[in-house]
């Protein structure tokens, strides 16, 4: 009988943590695109008046103006850059303290 290769004797480990930190990356980038994306169109519905970028079907509660704002925020604190760790921390903490004042 012949073995099969598996993936964990194909992949190194180093490499195979490098591959998960980049998914949770994409992920975390794609999250914070969406977030920042719905806040911001339901901010909008809110300065122009348009209950159709407010409430996604007109017999659902639109989203309220503070959490939009806290939506976008917390895209932005996702999207910071990861090059840098003291900035991203720095910046991710104001976000969070922005967040919990608008959701006061």
């Amino acid at each position: 009988m012949t073995e099969t290769p598996t993936s964990h004797s194909i992949i190194p480990q180093a490499q195979r943590l490098e591959l998960s930190a980049l998914r949770a990356r994409w992920v975390a980038q794609g999250a914070g695109t969406l977030l920042i994306l719905l806040g911001l169109t339901s901010m909008a519905g809110w300065i122009l008046r348009q209950p159709s970028l407010i409430q996604l079907l007109p017999e659902h509660v639109g989203m309220v103006f503070s959490t939009a704002l806290c939506f976008a925020l917390a895209g932005a604190a996702l999207l910071l850059p990861g090059r840098w760790p003291t900035l991203r921390r720095r910046g991710q903490t104001a976000l969070g303290g922005l967040i919990v004042l608008a959701a006061g």
